[in-house]
């Protein structure tokens, strides 16, 4: 089962079906690159194939590409390499071609152009907050995927919803009527959200200063409801006590009793 996180993979970002072979294939060339670890030969090969590349191709680049360089400490993109800034501009011109489709339009049946393009757009914002070029000017990107993903919420599985506002908060692209919708959508059911996707999602809430009160506190209680039966990271009792002082924001007793049973 694969995630947002894990990469995107499936169908191509065009309605066009035969545009699917040519997309599977340039997905298995990335992927094999990745798996060697070859990330010259994948920034090489999305360079020289951009303009065939579907979103899935180009979020599976950028997936690969933030993930390698999240694992290999020695490794990070140069901001002035001409291969990634052909992957940039493409990825912008993918997403400007959505929205000139029309599917940034309420109403707009995503299920019927193309299932994976919500993934497609969590993996993307993941990864640019991940990779963190400098000097990169990619707001208009965020402007895109805050359209199109504002509409779309409802279509998103937990984990792209937590890494779509993760990518937002992390590259400082507080978008807040994106922020305003999918909290309100995140707080209508926690029970999907992991405990690791709550904490996230309360650290990405408060870095984008895009947060409510009464929210926060509701995240912050259903994590501590959950940890007497289960198993946390150090950096999820981090991520969510850092957002609830940063917040300046009072913990509740009982989730003062059960984070503390924790540390």
């Amino acid at each position: 089962k694969k995630s947002a996180e894990e990469g995107a993979g499936g169908k191509a970002g065009k309605s066009n079906s035969t545009a699917f072979p040519q997309a599977k294939y340039i997905n298995m060339v990335i992927c094999k690159a990745a798996n060697r670890g070859d990330m010259q030969s994948l920034l090489n090969f999305a360079a020289a194939q951009h303009a065939e590349m579907s979103c899935v191709n180009l979020s599976t680049a950028m997936h690969k590409l933030a993930r390698f360089a999240k694992e290999d400490g020695r490794w990070s993109l140069c901001p002035g390499d001409a291969r990634f800034a052909v992957l940039n501009s493409q990825i912008r011109t993918e997403f400007e071609r959505q929205v000139s489709e029309g599917l940034a339009i309420e109403g707009c049946n995503i299920a019927l152009v193309d299932e994976s393009l919500p993934r497609c757009w969590s993996t993307v914002a993941w990864a640019y907050g991940t990779l963190q070029v400098k000097g990169l000017d990619i707001s208009p990107i965020f402007k895109l995927i805050g359209q199109l993903s504002l509409v779309h919420l409802p279509t998103f599985k937990p984990l792209e919803l937590t890494n779509l506002l993760w990518g937002f908060a992390k590259v400082k692209a507080a978008d807040a009527q994106l922020f305003q919708a999918a909290t309100k959508h995140i707080a209508a059911d926690l029970t999907p959200f992991s405990s690791s996707n709550l904490s996230t999602l309360v650290w990405a809430m408060v870095t984008a200063q895009q947060h409510e009160a009464s929210i926060v506190q509701r995240v912050a209680e259903e994590f501590s409801s959950r940890l007497p039966n289960a198993e946390v990271k150090p950096v999820e009792l981090t991520n969510l006590m850092w957002g609830l002082a940063t917040a300046k924001l009072h913990p509740k007793a009982n989730v003062l009793y059960e984070v503390g049973g924790q540390a």
